[in-house]
């Protein structure tokens, strides 16, 4: 909003945000977010039903069409260790 405004001339910011204030965008990474629970968690029956929103066509589709976001690996359950092997 500040470089829409002109009170800027280059900022840090996300995509979609950009693309809506009819701003070119330049990417300079890429981010992956987790939700990160106890493995024992992932047999509950709220954990069970958002693991099934994140695999669904609904969800994928709605992410898919924000500019900058990709729903690829939602809903994939991954082992913290192997995804960040730094993790102790």
């Amino acid at each position: 909003a500040t470089v829409a405004a002109g009170d800027a001339d280059c900022g840090f910011g996300l995509r979609a945000a950009a693309e809506r204030f009819g701003l070119g965008f330049v990417p300079l990474a890429d981010d992956r977010y987790f939700l990160v629970c106890a493995a024992t968690a992932l047999q509950s029956a709220p954990l069970r039903a958002l693991l099934a929103v994140l695999r669904g066509d609904g969800f994928r589709r709605s992410v898919d069409a924000m500019p900058g976001y990709a729903a690829a690996g939602a809903g994939d359950v991954v082992s913290l260790r192997r995804t960040l092997p730094w993790y102790k």
